[in-house]
């Protein structure tokens, strides 16, 4: 009998003081620093199966006592060894890989100067995976090929999805495969590694067999072996091991582990990468992006998920779906392998959304509405509807604590800083380690082009902007400066609307049925009184999603992102659409009624809170060093003139005028601003020898 190797969870490193963990023991963590893990919670490598658990939730696989995944426990996938799920996600049509992808060709170089090329070939209900190894021929002074020096090759791999470090292996093993439990010495996962399957490599005949290719005289290995369609997405990690010949007195010869080339001998060791059913991504544009290069450009397709990190050693992308009528949302995490998914500084993965046998369903647009709102008959803020369709993501990221990644966190699902649409996520996570975040990013305006582009021509006719409007002389101009909260707060727009003060949903009467005051669509309700006293151009105060417009900063001067709108001044979302969708709509409603539009924007700093009472949301828990002003003791520079929380961005960083810039073109381009005003802009005047280098970008 054997005992289940010991797995935990990829966040158990490192929740100590997390709010609803608690107190907890303590065990070291592969990057040498103590941290806390929680005795007995449930292991997030057995997240695959929460993927499939919707179709078939009675059966999912057993626990053991310890309240590990028996199958995960044993390296094997348990949605491979679960029957009835595999005969479930067949039917969904996961098994139909050939019509959603393209055949994917990698090529990796090694160590020791191999070139290794891989085949990813969707087929019906499985992928083929062929790998081959073309390594030198050296010659004697006879002209004789070397074979002394020739070994046996095989293939070290394993496959994962949440954990870099915890390979899983399929549930019928290729011919000649040999599964090993025990962590074998030279592994790249180092003393932590794990279960591990070994294929050999089968060489063209035998060790003198030589092929020329371009010239050059080579020697082959070659082995393949499928993988079922139902595993995907996860990614596939191999390195090469070549057992030298026997030495001349009998002994065992040197068993040689041939991975990714390192920079220098003290970088640890690290395996290759091939993805399945995702692919490596583009490092541009950062953010998130249709992958043109994968598949179509509007409706279900590829998604291009790109962050910028440089002291993150480990990122996963954090996924939460939920497929239009379910009831509970669903989870996902993608752990990238560094080899494949990092160019530079930047992480970088693409996946399937919404294209037939996904796991992804393809969200609903932001305009999307619902007349259901329950039994209560109205609709909250945060209300969403079962029937919409929904894709949330973020970020998790961890690094070395010695090498200034001290305030990252693997616990904390952090929003893309470039995500336009935030929301609540859809519900609890079903690893108790992973904290819930107040905001995730949304996938629907990245999936509805049209709906989220102001100049789109599948818009409907009265809601688009023909061309780009030509600012008036500025002696011509007259600006109604206005708050989206407080412009339609007072009470005579109450009582244009027939209501009650304190009811002011009940029983409107007045035109602008259904308006929530304090919204987008009730300032469009009062446009008739913005034109009525000769103004031509309508200053919005900062719309930008805010760390406190509920407890104090109603002006909007401390946000938390640069291209998000605030969801407080929306109106409820089950029956008005996303937050991104009502400011478009006020904002094409202004320009229709001949009124040009400018935005109040705070480009200088974000409100994440000091080093010493952090409030991570993104870009600190991400890349502090290269967003925000470090001082000369490597802290974060504070603005206390505008909030003890607002982190000072750096002006003189090229990542962070990058930043700013995208910022400003998402507003101008996918919002329809036509300007800006921008506040404390002294910040943005800052640089070195008297340049200004972040207003000239």
């Amino acid at each position: 009998a054997r005992g289940p190797p010991a797995m935990a969870s990829p966040c158990a490193a490192r929740v100590a003081a997390t709010p609803g963990v608690g107190a907890s023991c303590v065990r070291r963590s592969a990057f040498g620093a103590s941290r806390a893990n929680a005795p007995g919670a449930p292991s997030s490598c057995g997240e695959p199966s929460s993927s499939r658990s919707r179709w078939t939730p009675s059966a999912r696989p057993v626990l053991d006592p310890s309240g590990r995944d028996t199958h995960v426990a044993f390296g094997v996938a348990p949605y491979a060894r679960d029957g009835v799920t595999r005969d479930a996600a067949r039917t969904r049509g996961s098994g139909d890989a050939a019509k959603r992808e393209r055949t994917a060709k990698h090529t990796f170089h090694t160590e020791h100067g191999r070139r290794v090329y891989v085949e990813v070939i969707p087929v019906g209900e499985s992928y083929l995976a062929k790998f081959e190894v073309a390594e030198d021929v050296t010659y004697d002074l006879r002209g004789e090929p070397v074979t002394s020096n020739c070994g046996e090759l095989s293939l070290h791999w394993g496959m994962h999805r949440e954990w870099l470090d915890e390979w899983m292996t399929l549930p019928e093993l290729p011919s000649g495969s040999v599964y090993s439990e025990k962590s074998v010495r030279g592994d790249p996962r180092g003393k932590s590694a794990g279960a591990a399957t070994s294929t050999p490599l089968v060489r063209d005949g035998d060790r003198t067999t030589v092929e020329h290719r371009s010239g050059f005289p080579l020697r082959f290995a070659r082995t393949e072996f499928e993988i079922p369609s139902y595993y995907a997405p996860l990614e596939m990690n191999f390195v090469l091991v070549e057992r030298k010949p026997d030495n001349e007195d009998g002994t065992g010869g040197e068993t040689v582990f041939d991975g990714p080339r390192r920079k220098t001998q003290r970088e640890p060791p690290k395996s290759f990468a091939v993805p399945v059913g995702a692919a490596p991504g583009c490092a541009t544009p950062l953010g998130v992006s249709r992958a043109s290069s994968l598949g179509p450009t509007s409706g279900p397709g590829w998604v291009n998920f790109a962050l910028h990190s440089s002291r993150a050693q480990k990122v996963t992308l954090f996924l939460q779906y939920k497929h239009a009528g379910d009831e509970l949302p669903e989870t996902m995490e993608f752990a990238l392998n560094c080899t494949t998914h990092k160019t530079g500084d930047v992480w970088h993965v693409a996946l399937p959304v919404g294209m037939r046998g996904a796991i992804l369903p393809m969200p609903c647009p932001g305009s999307a509405v619902s007349n259901d709102t329950g039994n209560s008959g109205t609709a909250s803020k945060d209300t969403y509807n079962n029937s919409l369709a929904t894709v949330l993501y973020g970020w998790k990221c961890d690094g070395d604590v010695r090498a200034g990644g001290w305030r990252f966190h693997p616990g904390l699902v952090l929003f893309d800083p470039r995500a336009t649409s935030l929301r609540p996520p859809l519900g609890a996570f079903e690893d108790t380690q992973t904290v819930v975040p107040s905001l995730m990013g949304s996938l629907a305006d990245v999936m509805n082009g049209d709906d989220a582009n102001a100049y789109a021509t599948r818009v409907a006719s009265k809601s688009r902007i023909e061309k780009p409007r030509r600012r008036r002389a500025p002696g011509m101009e007259v600006a109604y400066e206005l708050s989206i909260s407080d412009f339609t707060s007072h009470v005579s727009f109450l009582e244009s609307l027939g209501t009650d003060s304190a009811f002011p949903n009940a029983s409107p009467q007045g035109p602008a049925t259904g308006v929530e005051p304090g919204t987008y669509a009730a300032v469009l309700a009062k446009v008739n009184h913005i034109v009525g006293v000769g103004a031509t151009t309508v200053l919005l105060l900062p719309v930008q999603a805010c760390l406190n417009r509920d407890g104090g900063d109603n002006f909007g001067q401390n946000p938390i992102s640069l291209f998000a709108c605030d969801s407080r001044l929306a109106g409820a979302r089950a029956t008005s659409g996303e937050p991104a969708h009502q400011l478009r709509q006020l904002i094409r409603g202004l320009q229709r009624h001949g009124l040009e539009v400018l935005m109040h924007v705070s480009l200088t700093h974000l409100g994440e809170g000091s080093d010493d009472k952090p409030n991570t949301n993104s870009l600190r828990g991400i890349d502090a060093e290269s967003y925000y002003q470090l001082g000369p003791t490597g802290r974060v520079e504070m603005n206390n003139s505008i909030d003890p929380t607002a982190c000072v961005l750096n002006p003189c960083s090229l990542v962070t005028q990058q930043f700013v810039v995208d910022a400003l073109r998402h507003w101008r381009v996918q919002m329809g601003v036509d300007g800006f005003v921008v506040d404390s802009g002294g910040g943005i005047a800052r640089g070195t020898y008297g340049r200004r280098l972040l207003l000239e970008s």
